[in-house]
């Protein structure tokens, strides 16, 4: 971990909001530009500390699906009559980032309450069990 300035500890956080994440130094260059970008697109209380190394990761997928992405398009998906190998790259990292997106609170799903969307509010049951028989 990098070491923080004097300036960065003795600096009063006027927002309340915790700092945002920091990429990790083991990421590559664009894997922390893809980290940035996320955290970026946040609210600073988004992420925990804990939750970095789980970040991590799916920035290494994302990147990985860019990549293969990248080679299917400039290579073709079918390479000398067979499936080029980066379709099951492509495959994997597309699992990997679909696995660690709802984990992370990143996919709509995951980010869905029935409540702030005035199912309850309008006075409607959100399962058929919650109706009143009366």
């Amino acid at each position: 971990m990098p070491r923080r300035s004097t300036a960065s500890i003795t600096t009063l956080n006027v927002s309340g909001a915790p700092p945002k994440l920091r990429p990790s130094a083991r990421l590559s260059e664009r894997e922390q530009d893809i980290f940035r970008t996320i955290v970026a697109a946040c609210d600073a209380r988004h992420f925990t500390p804990a939750e970095a190394p789980l970040l991590d990761r799916y920035v290494e997928a994302v990147a990985m699906a860019e990549d293969a992405a990248d080679h299917l398009r400039a290579e073709g998906a079918v390479v000398m009559d067979k499936a080029s190998p980066w379709v099951a790259i492509q495959e994997k990292a597309g699992r990997a980032v679909a696995a660690f997106a709802p984990k992370l609170r990143l996919s709509p799903q995951s980010r869905y309450d029935a409540s702030l969307a005035g199912r309850r509010a309008a006075g409607t049951p959100s399962s058929p069990y919650e109706a009143d028989d009366g």
